[in-house]
């Protein structure tokens, strides 16, 4: 049971390290397009 549970954290661990090396990513390729979705949802607020 213990095992089980270290491996569950340490798959959850490198699947939210995966997550934020994906959105460095597309932080890197589109910074232009996040900005102009953040005027459009200040806008629809």
């Amino acid at each position: 049971m213990e095992n089980n549970l270290k491996l569950l954290i340490e798959r959850v661990i490198e699947f939210e390290e995966f997550n934020s090396k994906k959105k460095n990513l597309f932080a890197k390729c589109k910074p232009e397009n996040d900005n102009n979705l953040m005027e459009k949802n200040l806008v629809r607020l």
